[in-house]
């Protein structure tokens, strides 16, 4: 009979690590429901590149009016960061929308880092104060919605598998 001997492995997974395309969804924070974002993972610009992030947070200015913050930016480890994030206001609902009434401003920075696959912060900076009010601030974030059979893992450095587990090589040994 030739025994079985699983031998696990210490070596790093190929590949990137941090944030993958499982985070795509809708966040938001339930303690303070009523405002959220949406993520959505995509691959990277160049080949090569950092897989990069489109967000849309859904918040309210200083005097309680709508806003969207949208940006694009990149992924890095468990840390997502848009450095441009812009927001819109002057447009009309339809049938009055009128392009040429929407201005675009610029907001400043978004910066989503995850702890694991249902939990993460939103921190942001602007300098647009007269809008926002505070230039800075931190809220939490938690999972409200998963693409449909888009498992979500947040790599580590030096995992094996896509789950967490170091690896296990199966090896056939006769003694």
């Amino acid at each position: 009979a030739n025994p079985i001997l699983k031998v696990w492995s210490a070596t790093n997974r190929v590949g990137e690590t941090g944030i993958s395309s499982g985070f795509t969804g809708l966040w938001y924070d339930a303690a303070k429901p009523g405002y959220g974002a949406h993520i959505e993972v995509l691959a990277p610009a160049t080949p090569g590149g950092p897989d990069r992030v489109a967000a849309a947070w859904y918040v309210y200015n200083a005097a309680g009016q709508q806003r969207w913050i949208t940006g694009e930016g990149t992924i890095n480890g468990d840390t997502a960061t848009i450095p441009a994030a812009f927001y819109t206001n002057g447009g009309l609902f339809p049938p009055n929308f009128n392009p040429a009434q929407v201005q675009i401003k610029p907001f400043g920075s978004l910066t989503f880092r995850f702890s694991n696959c249902n939990a993460g912060t939103l921190s942001w900076t602007t300098s647009d104060t007269a809008e926002f009010g505070a230039a800075q601030g931190q809220l939490g974030l938690s999972r409200l919605t998963q693409i449909k059979d888009l498992p979500c893992t947040l790599y580590n450095p030096g995992q094996v598998d896509r789950n967490g587990r170091p690896g296990v090589n199966t090896v056939a040994i006769n003694v």
